[in-house]
């Protein structure tokens, strides 16, 4: 599938950060996102 130029919502940074992961590598493949996390404090 080719994420470049598309537009994606990322629903959480996740415990353990696999938000933060799938982010990073949405942004290698050149796909405009946001990144939306409910948890105000780190963990």
């Amino acid at each position: 599938m080719e994420f470049s130029g598309k537009r994606i919502i990322v629903m959480g940074l996740g415990r353990f950060g696999g938000g933060i992961g799938v982010t990073r590598w949405l942004a290698g493949q050149g796909a405009k996102f946001l990144l939306q996390s409910r948890r105000s404090r780190p963990i």
